[in-house]
């Protein structure tokens, strides 16, 4: 292929939007069903086609069905065909009116004469169950008109039980299963087309097989589905491979056959993976314009967009960052894609992981950010090379315009996006819970919040920040369950400071209490001291008394030692045996004065040498040891 041309050439694969009528040249693998579906449409005007998600259900719808009955190929009706295709979302009438009143379909260069050409047919709508009859009838088409109706995503009648704005005023609930009597007028005006002959009215469903069993939930509408049932079968391998390789022939490219053996393998047997595999043939045609289209479509080129693994993911990835390059403050705008997401994306109410179509207007509300915001967001992921959000690129987007996820793939591919839609489903229920128990304070039936829960509230809101917008989807009462959780936390600050208080009293009590103890103590101390100091005196003076009495003591031992030593010397030369015996009575006494005990025993000494009576006089303590002679003999 010349190089310049492959760069010019559109990229057959859409991504993960569905197929549009005007791409039924692109569109191979499903030739056989289309007709199994027209025979069944004839037969009962009334078909649903049901599948898993990611099974091609809007695809075939719109490239199969449509386009074979244009063509003729239901022979009963012709080819002559009006159709309105739309999704039921919120309010199922109105969208259905909105249908009915684009031009071309009932009516075409309408002259509005007064109430618009929409508010006629919804107002026709909801008058009977023949509503649509009379708004046919009203169009006054030629007798071979048909008229297809397309309810698309049919299942969003079971997922939208509460408004994407709020509860608007005359939404009322009464049929015991939350749908509103709006959804229950819509089914009946579905099911009386297929119980009527009269007008050429023929309606198409198209919804997820596992919400086949909330059909029971309106009257009839389980036995009507069952009788018109269509369920998209499984792509066979040879029909996986026209769906690859053709779209490419038809573009003048080539695939390698290496490349379409690893496609056909990677899509398996999981019809999910069908939306995967047009996204990830999406990348790699547009990694091989890159290359200026040289050479077939090969596997390095499959490869280098991450393969059907990691292509979604890493493509996602891809805008989330680009968020951060132009614009406003970086943060903010990843903020504003978070928010949108979680709006866009329901696990909350239901498990299952859907999508949520919500206006432009209410994602402002709920981002809390300005409509030129977040439409640049919204730009960024809705490129035609990207595909992520609906409507398409280059459709003017206004406050009332509804923006959709383009496929639940991205949902469950998209890592960043499955831990947004948890952490969103998980302050949902904190919500839920505190609204209720708001709800059963207002009523008597319960207190105030307490620890722990209170905090764990607080902790909540605190790091949710949520508002009203957000709220109203889950439980109504946001300002009471705010209101009930700013008066909670106040009675519990209250009770903290008086808490606080009666500890500070009863601190300070019990300081004045230790105050009056050391005081008190330090008194038995220093009387114990002063007591101790006296005792001491008193032991210090009995010491010192007796020490004086026993020096008077020995003073008057003393004294009376001099005394008969002064007698035994002066009686030495008068009577020497006289002087003897006195000298000997105070030899004890003056053992301890040496100088009197000297002159004693000099004495002695001369008073034995003087008389001789005596052979020996020991003085040792006093006493005599041997007495030998004495003068008398």
């Amino acid at each position: 292929m010349n190089p310049a041309s492959a760069t010019a050439i559109t990229n057959p694969f859409p991504g993960l939007r569905p197929f549009r009528e005007e791409e039924e040249h692109l569109f191979f693998g499903r030739e056989l069903q289309v007709d199994a579906m027209v025979d069944k449409l004839a037969q009962r005007r009334f078909l649903a086609v049901v599948g898993s998600s990611g099974s091609g259900k809007s695809s075939l719808v719109n490239c199969g069905l449509r386009p074979a009955l244009h063509q003729g190929r239901m022979t009963s009706a012709g080819t002559s065909w009006r159709m309105a295709q739309f999704r039921p979302g919120n309010h199922p009438l109105a969208a259905l009116a909105q249908a009915l009143a684009e031009d071309g379909v009932l009516f075409r260069n309408f002259e509005e004469r007064g109430l618009p050409l929409v508010e006629i047919i919804d107002t026709t709508l909801r008058m009977s169950k023949r509503g649509l009859i009379d708004i046919f009838e009203q169009a006054s088409l030629a007798k071979e008109v048909n008229l297809l109706l397309v309810v698309d995503q049919f299942e969003e009648l079971f997922r939208y039980r509460q408004l994407t704005d709020g509860p608007q005023p005359g939404d009322l609930w009464t049929n015991g299963h939350g749908f509103s009597e709006e959804a229950t007028a819509f089914v009946k005006l579905l099911l009386e087309m297929q119980q009527q002959k009269d007008c050429p009215i023929f309606v198409v469903l198209t919804m997820r097989s596992d919400f086949l069993g909330d059909c029971t939930q309106y009257a009839d509408l389980a036995e009507a589905i069952n009788a018109g049932l269509y369920l998209v079968p499984r792509l066979t391998p040879e029909e996986r491979r026209d769906a690859i390789v053709n779209p490419i022939r038809v573009q003048g490219a080539e695939i390698e056959p290496v490349l379409v053996t690893r496609l056909v393998n990677d899509v398996g047997d999981n019809p999910d993976q069908l939306s995967i595999l047009q996204h990830a043939l999406n990348r790699t045609w547009a990694n091989w314009q890159q290359e200026r289209g040289r050479d077939p479509l090969a596997l390095r080129h499959y490869e280098a967009i991450g393969t059907m693994a990691g292509a979604l993911d890493a493509h996602a990835e891809e805008a989330y960052a680009e968020l951060a390059s132009t614009g406003m403050e970086p943060s903010l705008r990843q903020r504003i894609c978070e928010k949108l997401f979680q709006a866009l994306t329901d696990k909350a109410t239901d498990g299952r992981g859907v999508r949520r179509p919500s206006t432009l207007g209410y994602l402002c509300a709920l981002t809390e950010a300005t409509e030129t915001e977040v439409v640049e967001v919204i730009e960024l992921f809705r490129q035609p090379s990207r595909s992520f959000l609906m409507p398409p690129a280059g459709e003017n987007l206004t406050a009332e315009k509804v923006i959709d996820i383009s496929h639940e793939s991205l949902m469950r591919v998209w890592e960043r996006l499955r831990r947004w839609v948890d952490e969103d489903a998980e302050a949902a229920q904190t919500y839920r819970r505190l609204a209720e128990s708001a709800s059963l304070n207002a009523r008597g039936e319960a207190s105030t919040l307490h620890d722990p829960e209170l905090t764990i509230y607080q902790n909540w809101q605190q790091q949710r920040q949520p508002n009203k917008a957000w709220a109203e989807r889950y439980a109504t009462g946001f300002d009471s369950a705010m209101e009930f959780l700013q008066r909670s936390g106040a009675e519990r600050d209250a009770e903290l400071a008086e808490q606080e208080r009666r500890q500070q009293q009863e601190a300070s009590r019990k300081l004045e209490e230790a105050n009056r103890a050391r005081i008190a103590a330090e008194d038995r101390q220093r009387l114990l001291r002063h007591g101790v100091m006296g005792m001491g005196v008193l032991a210090l003076m009995a010491v010192l008394s007796t020490f004086f009495a026993w020096t008077k003591l020995i003073e008057a031992r003393k004294a009376t030692a001099q005394a008969f030593a002064a007698t035994a010397k002066a009686q030495l030369d008068i009577d020497p045996l006289d002087a003897i015996v006195n000298g000997l009575a105070v030899t004890g006494s003056l053992a301890n004065d040496p100088g009197g005990s000297i002159e004693i025993a000099a004495t002695l000494a001369k008073a034995v040498t003087q008389n001789r009576q005596f052979s020996a006089i020991t003085t040792g303590q006093g006493t005599v040891l041997n007495l030998i002679e004495l003068k008398n003999g």
